[in-house]
């Protein structure tokens, strides 16, 4: 394909956003050029306008976690930190204001449960400044804290299910980052508590996730 026809469909698909920011064939084909093309860097700025103008657009947070886990953080592409680090901060400064946004909470949890080839220092550094970032959201607003809770429940469960083996990975990265699964389990399971008041109308399946958490806790876990 020629330079100036790539360029023209990427236009017309611009068109189209202009019309519908969430047009799912347009989404679609965009990323077949995207892949096929190996036109991953302009994408990052092209998500990012879409998600200024509207920081709910699912169908752009989307396209970005997939440039992002194909162009830059992916198996075949090795870490970077600076692109690692500096999407979790984007992603925090598009919070502030709209703490519930569930699209930029499933990215955030997307992004650190796929990381794993990058540095375990910058990574644990993350997850310090999250876990943070979660307490003073929830101390906040109680109104406004269901999303962030079922982040941190979800991110705990799944770090100790890494950290113990359970999941399948290739490399040794969450072992190395010697966190406390014992610990993660119980702080999982808290939280599964808290959102069973918090969000009282999704008990029941608070109710099973929190029984996960426990029975691993139950089966015996390493402690630190």
């Amino acid at each position: 394909i020629e330079t100036y026809t790539l360029k023209n469909e990427f236009d017309h698909l611009g068109e189209i956003f202009a019309e519908d920011a969430k047009h799912y064939h347009a989404w679609a084909h965009r990323q077949w050029l995207v892949r096929t093309y190996g036109c991953w860097d302009k994408e990052m700025t092209f998500t990012k306008e879409l998600i200024k103008e509207d920081v709910y657009n699912n169908s752009a947070w989307n396209h970005r976690f997939y440039v992002i886990m194909n162009g830059f953080l992916g198996d075949h592409q090795g870490g970077n930190d600076d692109v690692f680090v500096n999407e979790v901060m984007y992603c925090l400064e598009c919070l502030k204001g709209s703490e519930e946004n569930e699209s930029v909470w499933s990215f955030l949890l997307g992004l650190l449960l796929r990381a794993n080839h990058v540095g375990t220092s910058q990574y644990l550094q993350v997850l310090e400044i999250l876990f943070k970032f979660v307490k003073v959201t929830q101390k906040q607003s109680k109104t406004r804290a269901v999303r962030c809770v079922f982040f941190d429940a979800s991110l705990c469960y799944q770090l100790a299910l890494r950290v113990l083996g359970h999941v399948k990975d290739t490399g040794d990265f969450w072992k190395r980052l010697d966190l406390d699964a014992a610990k993660l389990l119980h702080q999982a399971v808290d939280n599964w508590r808290l959102l069973k008041s918090l969000d009282p109308t999704r008990e029941a399946s608070y109710e099973i996730k929190e029984g996960l958490a426990k029975r691993l806790l139950l089966v015996g876990v390493p402690q630190k």
